[in-house]
């Protein structure tokens, strides 16, 4: 009886919310973000509030992306692996949770590394304990991107003390995801 009782206070509650509110899908709050490359693959990464599929779509200009990966499993959490890339490419993608875009556009691109032994120059951006959330994170970061905006980094290395405190999931949210977008 008390479990019917929940229910029926939830449904209300629901009903009370506007109905732009009440239709609102997921919402993007974190990322996205890229994670162990290879020359022929890499995995984005990303969070929203609602539980649902995680799907991106990948392809080498900006409104043709017609390689769709996705995850098994609905989850708050995304990690997408995108295989089968062409190294040393450069690919445009979109994410989605449930067919909801949350993520598209120019600024959401990356590049392939080159094949293993190939003869190329690297870029590194390497910070250590940059997890300050202070003036002085944000000014070595607006250094960085004039530089950045002439030649991109190829790799970024971050060595440690990302989120001073405690390492909370807050403060690595504001100390890096929020920091460097």
């Amino acid at each position: 009886m008390r479990h019917r009782f929940f229910i029926l206070l939830f449904a209300i509650c629901l009903l009370l919310l506007p109905p732009d509110l009440r239709a609102q899908g997921p919402v993007l709050t974190r990322g996205p973000y890229l994670q162990s490359p290879s020359p022929a693959a890499l995995t984005v990464c990303w969070r929203t509030n609602l539980a649902g599929i995680g799907r991106v779509r990948c392809g080498t200009a900006e409104g043709e992306l017609t390689m769709v990966f996705e995850e098994a499993v609905p989850g708050t959490e995304h990690a997408v692996r995108l295989t089968g890339l062409t190294p040393a490419t450069h690919y445009f993608y979109a994410v989605e949770s449930d067919a909801a875009v949350l993520a598209t556009g120019a600024g959401y691109h990356f590049y392939t590394p080159p094949l293993v032994g190939a003869a190329v120059p690297v870029r590194f951006w390497v910070l250590g304990d940059c997890g300050t959330q202070t003036i002085y994170q944000q000014r070595v970061r607006d250094a960085f991107a004039p530089v950045h905006a002439q030649r991109r980094a190829d790799f970024w290395l971050m060595l440690g003390d990302n989120a001073y405190g405690s390492g909370t999931d807050l403060q690595f949210q504001g100390a890096v995801f929020d920091m460097y977008p």
